[in-house]
C-alpha cells in the first residue's frame, strides 16, 4: 500500500512524473512532482513550477522502481 513520504511515479497529463506522496486521502493522492519544464505538457509558456503539487486518483500512481 502507498503512504505519504513514498517515491512514486505519478502519470499527470499523460506523461509519468517522478514525485513523492504528500498525502492519501479517500481514492486520491496529493503528490509533489517533478515537471520537465521543456515539455511542461506542450504549453506555449510555462504552467506548471519544476516541482509542483497535484491531485489524482489513486490509478494514476505507481510506486517507483528501486534501481
Amino acid at each position: 500500500m502507498i503512504q505519504p513520504g513514498d517515491d512514486v511515479v505519478v502519470q499527470f497529463d499523460g506523461e509519468d512524473c517522478q514525485g513523492e506522496v504528500v498525502e492519501v486521502r479517500g481514492g486520491w493522492f496529493l503528490c509533489r512532482v517533478l515537471i520537465d519544464p521543456v515539455t511542461d505538457f506542450g504549453a506555449i509558456s510555462p504552467r506548471l513550477d519544476p516541482v509542483s503539487l497535484v491531485m489524482v486518483r489513486d490509478k494514476d500512481v505507481r510506486l517507483a522502481e528501486v534501481v
